[in-house]
């Protein structure tokens, strides 16, 4: 059977998505209840999530532009006060026209009152732990909270969508806490020797163990991953992203070579049926 505690946290989500109106939010219609169990209407999007896609921003020009339009949602989330708190790419899914929308406001917090003054790094404590510990910044692992960590969750996006690995992982989610509070912040170049080395600095800047010492808001992470999208590609992210074009190009035919053989199979079929019903 279905807690008060659960629908109420349903019902704390669907306050704070009220709140939000961006084109790279998901948008709520309609939010109440429906003999006695809670309901949310939220607009369609289609099943694929930047998780499913990262293959197609395995460079850095692609993945930063991407990236910049989550970082202006969120922006747009902080000036209302409210802090994702699960920023990953299974929470970043795509519409009918490829914009990408931030979803899940499962474990959003509503920043104090207190809180409301344009200090983005004014901590303020949580109950418990909140999150996927991989992109989970070093003061949500020592029980405190602020927007700046939902930059550092966006910076640990960045690194493994230009990786494919995560900054920070461990046997155990503690393990891996450690490692986010303690360990070296790890350079992408280590691992794809051709990318720029720009991509360093924004990560570094982003993954900072200090919410001060990471960009000021998200209006300013946005800004610096469009600069870094301006960055010329190497010749190996040419390479790649071509391969990945191709692959995409391959799918798109068969998709339209399949449909159109079902159009005509249909259209065959119905000849025919009108053809004896003469």
């Amino acid at each position: 059977p279905e807690t008060c505690e659960v629908r109420d946290q349903f019902r704390i989500e669907a306050a704070l998505m009220l709140r939000l109106k961006h084109p790279n939010i998901i948008t709520i219609y309609e939010y109440g209840d429906y003999q006695g169990r809670p309901f949310m209407v939220l607009e369609p999007l289609t099943n694929d999530s930047l998780s499913r896609r990262m293959a197609q921003f395995g460079d850095h020009e692609r993945a930063a532009k991407l990236l910049a339009t989550i970082a202006d949602a969120l922006q747009h989330m902080h000036n209302r006060r409210i802090v994702h708190c699960d920023v990953k790419p299974d929470n970043i899914l795509f519409d009918a026209h490829d914009r990408p929308k931030l979803t899940d406001f499962g474990v959003a917090q509503l920043l104090p009152n207190a809180y409301q003054n344009g200090d983005s790094d004014s901590p303020f404590s949580t109950p418990f732990l909140q999150g996927t510990p991989q992109y989970m910044s070093p003061e949500q692992w020592q029980n405190s909270l602020s927007t700046q960590s939902d930059q550092y969750a966006l910076g640990v996006v960045l690194y493994e969508l230009l990786t494919r690995e995560w900054p920070y992982s461990g046997t155990s989610p503690l393990e891996t806490g450690d490692a986010h509070l303690s360990k070296p912040i790890p350079k992408a170049t280590g691992i794809v020797s051709d990318l720029p080395h720009e991509v360093d600095e924004v990560i570094t800047r982003m993954l900072a163990k200090r919410p001060a010492d990471r960009y000021p808001d998200l209006s300013a992470t946005a800004e610096a991953l469009r600069e870094l999208a301006k960055v010329p590609l190497s010749d190996g992210e040419r390479k790649r992203r071509r391969a990945v074009d191709q692959r995409l190009n391959r799918g798109r035919w068969r998709w339209w070579l399949f449909g159109s053989i079902g159009i005509l199979v249909v259209a065959a079929i119905v000849a025919v049926i009108m053809w004896n019903l003469m």
